[in-house]
């Protein structure tokens, strides 16, 4: 999967497109190749999109809580859903891959499995959504520059021209404010001025 597509007509063709007028580039194609690349990495069965997609988006929810008390009963529950798929792969993965590296050097690094399992279960969810964001910004990056577009179909500059892309406008995004002395937080006064990280 990593090297198979170097034409975007073969990915209309796998995943059933090239005969439609339209479609969405997010859900038709982001969603299941960021699903497949990810399952394919870790070495373990993929699980089926539209549950799966279910899982992420409520876990993705269920940060923002503290916000939003009404995502917590879904996010717990996808959260026991996730958990059960995973305990799957441990029970049935054979397949080559990082999983399978990792849990066979387990013993020698003094790794508890409960440990494999929790990194396993972020690993995935957070491969997930971070190639299908950066697929989305490659493509609204390329739309709105067709120059890079016709340059990229030079195939000897396509690894610099994904690393640039990427850093220009990443999947995910880092910033921080300056706090002024004096300033509370959580209900608690804290030393200041100092920076504040911020993460989306």
């Amino acid at each position: 999967m990593l090297t198979r597509y170097r034409d975007c007509r073969e990915v209309l063709r796998d995943y059933r497109l090239s005969g439609r007028a339209e479609f969405n580039w997010m859900t038709d194609v982001a969603a299941p190749v960021s699903l497949t690349i990810t399952a394919e990495l870790l070495g373990v069965d993929e699980p089926e999109l539209g549950p799966y997609g279910q899982i992420s988006d409520a876990l993705a929810r269920r940060m923002d809580s503290g916000l939003l008390p009404s995502t917590v009963e879904v996010g717990d529950q996808a959260r026991k859903d996730f958990n059960a798929l995973v305990d799957s792969w441990f029970e049935t993965n054979d397949h080559p891959g990082t999983l399978h590296d990792v849990r066979e050097n387990a013993a020698k690094a003094k790794v508890p499995e409960h440990y494999i399992r929790n990194t396993t279960s972020v690993t995935f969810n957070a491969s997930f959504g971070t190639v299908y964001a950066t697929a989305g910004n490659v493509a609204l990056t390329l739309l709105q520059h067709p120059e890079a577009l016709e340059q990229l179909r030079d195939e000897s500059l396509l690894d610099t021209g994904v690393d640039e892309l990427i850093r220009f406008d990443g999947p995910a995004q880092g910033t921080s404010r300056t706090r002024p002395d004096g300033a509370h937080a959580d209900g608690s006064r804290q030393p200041g001025p100092r920076p504040v990280p911020a993460a989306a």
